[in-house]
């Protein structure tokens, strides 16, 4: 049996990559140096005619190469029956709906004000904001098509309890 360090001055090669070899078992252990040699053309002849792989299981990478064509055929169906969209389209799509939503939640506290001041009481403030939030929201989802089968945003009829106004304190604190 050679040594490592012989094998590889016979070959040309390094002798960590003959360890290598050996440790892939691509060189039989205990192997003499014609076994080696022989060893090492065929691992040579099958890896340049593509017939082993670096890890030499063939089979696995033909398993690879079998479920890599199958992912990209099912992509290519999806496609052709119009489940996917180019990215470009998503993201320019998804940048005008974000656009969209910042322009509308921008105007809220203007119309909010505007419809407070213009309010009987809390109940009837509370309700004028509710109206003009599920009008934005209904806008944005007019403007995403709504072709998703939800339904648009629907205000709730009535107004949330609201708790009685907290009577101040008349007592003054000592000390202040």
């Amino acid at each position: 049996m050679p040594t490592h360090a012989e094998f590889a001055k016979h070959m040309g090669i390094s002798r960590p990559r003959v360890t290598e070899m050996v440790g892939m078992g691509i060189l039989p252990k205990g192997g003499t140096l014609d076994e080696w040699r022989i060893a090492a053309y065929q691992h040579a002849t099958a890896t340049k005619a593509g017939w082993a792989t670096a890890s030499g299981d063939l089979e696995a990478e033909k398993t690879r190469l079998t479920k890599a064509q199958a992912d990209k055929t099912e992509l290519e169906v999806a496609a052709l029956e119009g489940k996917l969209i180019p990215f470009e389209d998503y993201e320019r799509e998804l940048g005008d709906l974000v656009m969209s939503a910042r322009a509308k939640l921008l105007a809220l506290p203007g119309k909010l004000a505007m419809a407070a001041m213009g309010a009987a009481s809390i109940q009837e403030a509370e309700l004028a904001a509710k109206k003009l939030i599920y009008e934005a929201l209904n806008e944005l989802a007019a403007g995403a098509g709504d072709d998703d089968g939800h339904d648009q945003a629907e205000p709730d009829p009535e107004p949330a309890p609201t708790r009685p106004a907290r009577a101040r304190s008349t007592r003054r604190k000592k000390g202040g």
